[in-house]
């Protein structure tokens, strides 16, 4: 019998390996391709992100990976649906709610039909506040055949100043709607995609990338398992309702005019990138404190003097462009916000889908 030479096998094996690196790079199969959701697990209700209930969730940044995860591509449109996008932030997708607690959630839970068709609303917000970041989604949601978008925003979501991880890892798509729409690079957002070496395309290259994947096929699994997306769960309730004597926001010290620093043309592209489709913009709620020093602050996040600007250039500007513009800002009680000034309860999210019904009903009941 042969014995077995621990050299030669450890060199087959890297040789091995290294062959299986250069077939992957020179493949570039898609990750979003290998995804047991809406296979062997339901697809999930919303995004993978590392906030929230489930203790197993993380962050999945690549839009691609994410879509393969979430219901929507394994529900082919029915006659009788009425199919509506929701897009925002952190508080629309759910933060320290469960995927059923959330906005799009609850909506559904009213159980609302219009001329024969049911309204069914899918979550595709991501926490973070950036009107960018919606119209790259946008984008990547038309194919699904939407009947309406409802995108929640604020002030946050109009000030693009920075690279953020979720715009950095679907660089090229960026850069793709860059040059589709002829936007100008603003707050300093790098758009052209880095350069890619061979090897960055290989196992070795993806391998953070990979490993998330993988983990995210095994909590879909576990989720399965324990039934975890269904839990209650109560959700942690620290805002303080007294604030810093400070108008600070973001940069500046004292008021300044922010017309200029507040992108709401990417609001445009939206609409262009919807056509025909209609689209509902939302000024979402916020916690307004009336405790010590709320003469100068809404709450710990804003300034009066900033929210008050950014109110009357959004209204003035959706007025000017003719949108489907609802201001909710002020609708919700403080009670209904948890842990920040944006996010809501399980009960704030379901007031807040019968007060925007009306608006929602009006159009697509037409």
């Amino acid at each position: 019998m042969n014995r077995v030479k621990p050299a030669r096998l450890l060199s087959k094996a890297g040789l091995l390996f290294l062959i299986l690196n250069f077939l992957f790079g020179v493949a570039r199969p898609s990750l979003a391709t290998v995804s047991i959701y809406n296979l062997l697990v339901p697809g999930q209700l919303r995004f993978p992100y590392g906030r929230g209930l489930e203790h197993s969730n993380l962050t999945v940044d690549d839009l691609d990976v994410n879509f393969a995860s979430h219901v929507i591509t394994a529900r082919p449109k029915a006659e009788n649906e009425y199919r509506i996008l929701i897009l925002g932030d952190s508080s629309v997708w759910g933060d320290e709610l469960s995927p059923r607690q959330a906005f799009s959630e609850q909506a559904n839970s009213l159980g609302v039909s219009c001329q024969g068709k049911y309204l069914r609303f899918y979550n595709l917000a991501y926490p973070q506040s950036s009107i960018l970041k919606d119209l790259l989604v946008l984008d990547r949601a038309m194919q699904y055949q939407p009947d309406m978008v409802i995108l929640f925003e604020t002030i946050d979501s109009f000030i693009v100043t920075e690279e953020d991880p979720f715009l950095g890892a679907n660089q090229v798509r960026v850069e793709s709607l860059y040059q589709r729409y002829g936007l100008e690079p603003v707050g300093g957002f790098r758009t052209a995609a880095p350069v890619q070496r061979f090897w960055g395309y290989s196992i070795v290259g993806q391998r953070r990338d990979i490993k998330r994947l993988v983990e995210l096929q095994f909590y879909g699994l576990l989720r399965t398992g324990i039934g975890a997306e269904d839990a209650v769960h109560e959700p942690n309730r620290s805002l303080s309702n007294d604030l810093p004597a400070s108008t600070h926001f973001r940069r500046y010290t004292d008021p300044v005019d922010l017309r200029d620093e507040l992108d709401f043309h990417y609001l445009d592209h939206i609409m262009q990138i919807s056509g025909d489709i209609p689209v509902i913009v939302v000024n979402e709620p916020i916690f307004i404190a009336d405790g010590l020093n709320s003469d100068l602050r809404y709450n710990a996040y804003v300034p009066r003097w900033a929210y008050d600007q950014y109110q009357e250039i959004m209204l003035d500007y959706a007025r000017e462009a003719a949108w489907q513009y609802v201001n909710l800002w002020d609708r919700i009680p403080q009670a209904e916000f948890t842990d920040s000034p944006l996010h809501l309860s399980e009960y704030g999210n379901l007031l807040l889908a019968e007060i925007l019904m009306p608006a929602i009903r009006e159009i697509s009941c037409h």
